[in-house]
């Protein structure tokens, strides 16, 4: 019988994201015959998910360091520094009950580029290969952009990003390859019709993320007496933890008007939500007007669901979506002038909203089917083997 593969993956995040739902799909899907699966992940809600699929290795937290496009560091954001230095010590011995745990593991995938530092653990104290999972857009253009590509060239084995554009932020020629996020269900769904304009929002509630905004924005069409409803999913931190909301104002993360506008009548504050099909059943847009000037995975799910976006995002045309054909874009962040003319398009041009459906649909399709993007993973971790 042949061997099977053990891999290590490394999750900074406590919390359930976008990307916890895209390593969630390859793992429902690899064959557990040819792998072991093994986890260091933080303590949290999603530590109890990755036990499903393996072994998991509960820590504090895992030191990071981000220089995505959005949180990299500048201002108030080098005090974050003081945890991941902290962090360094739950981070090493999470290493190190591994090492007693699996003395021998093949393959050591990142699955977010911010957890960049923890392969220098790996380097003393495993002999394996490593993969960098990117899914955010570096910040182009600075030294420490240069330093991190250095790092990557010398240390890293294999480079994996979700998609091109992310691959042009990267300063690299090599050891690159793009393998994106997968939905596995295609199920056209039959949705509910209404007379409002029902818009959504699906991902972190943060104010980076745009939501400050479309709130805003939402509440003034309402005041004016369009029929619109806004559909918010996603988690929000609880004002009673009185430090992290402090923090997240200090760092311009979050403000109150999330809080005082959300479970009106018109501007429905859902939660985390188990089933997207449902979610996307109740609307007619995805809206994602974020800062970071990337496409969120609830863009791609969108289109697998048939339904047109509006979104922030600089380029005319990606490969993940096509300014006026598969939904409505603006390319300043915070321009609440342009998402107001955008969400008034559709209000006005109903037929667009099915056209622009299928033709996000047939982008989806193209770019997201599982078969190819999972052999295209399987490939890798062979070749590393």
């Amino acid at each position: 019988m042949k061997k099977k593969i053990n891999i290590l993956y490394v999750y900074p995040i406590s919390q359930f994201s976008g990307s916890l739902k895209s390593l969630q799909e390859y793992l429902k899907i690899l064959p557990k015959k040819k792998y072991n699966f093994y986890f260091i992940v933080p303590f949290g809600k999603v530590s109890k998910i990755l036990s499903k699929f393996g072994f998991v290795i509960k820590t504090l937290g895992i030191t990071k360091f981000d220089n995505t496009s959005i949180g990299y560091y500048r201002g108030a954001r080098w005090l974050i520094l003081l945890r991941e230095i902290f962090y360094v010590f739950p981070t090493l011995y999470s290493c190190l009950v591994l090492k007693i745990y699996r003395k021998k593991i093949d393959i050591i995938h990142i699955n977010d580029s911010t957890a960049l530092p923890i392969i220098f653990f790996f380097k003393i104290l495993f002999d394996s290969k490593i993969i960098l999972h990117v899914r955010s857009r570096l910040k182009k253009d600075n030294y420490i952009s240069d330093f991190i590509s250095s790092i990557i060239l010398k240390y890293i084995d294999q480079v994996i990003v979700i998609d091109n554009t992310v691959k042009k932020s990267l300063k690299l020629r090599q050891k690159v390859t793009v393998i994106r996020n997968i939905i596995v269900s295609k199920k056209k769904l039959k949705k509910i019709r209404s007379n409002y304009l029902r818009v959504g929002y699906l991902g972190s509630l943060l104010k980076f993320k745009g939501v400050e905004d479309l709130i805003l924005v939402t509440k003034q069409l309402i005041n004016e007496n369009f029929k619109i409803k806004l559909y918010l999913a996603g988690k929000k931190v609880h004002k009673s933890f009185f430090f992290i909301s402090w923090l997240l104002k200090i760092l311009n993360i979050q403000s109150d008007i999330f809080y005082e506008n959300t479970n009106s009548r018109n501007i429905i504050f859902i939660g985390e939500i188990k089933n997207i099909e449902k979610f996307y059943q109740k609307i007619d847009i995805l809206i994602f007007p974020s800062y970071i000037n990337a496409l969120g995975r609830s863009v791609f799910e969108a289109g697998c669901f048939y339904t047109p976006s509006i979104v922030c995002f600089r380029q005319k045309i990606s490969d993940s979506f096509i300014k006026n054909y598969s939904g409505l874009s603006f390319s300043k962040p915070g321009d609440k002038t342009a998402l107001r003319q955008c969400i008034l398009f559709f209000y006005k041009n109903r037929n667009m909203i099915r056209k622009m459906g299928l033709n996000a649909n047939k982008i989806f399709i193209k770019n997201h089917d599982t078969k190819k993007n999972l052999l295209k993973l399987e490939n890798i971790y062979k070749k590393l083997s």
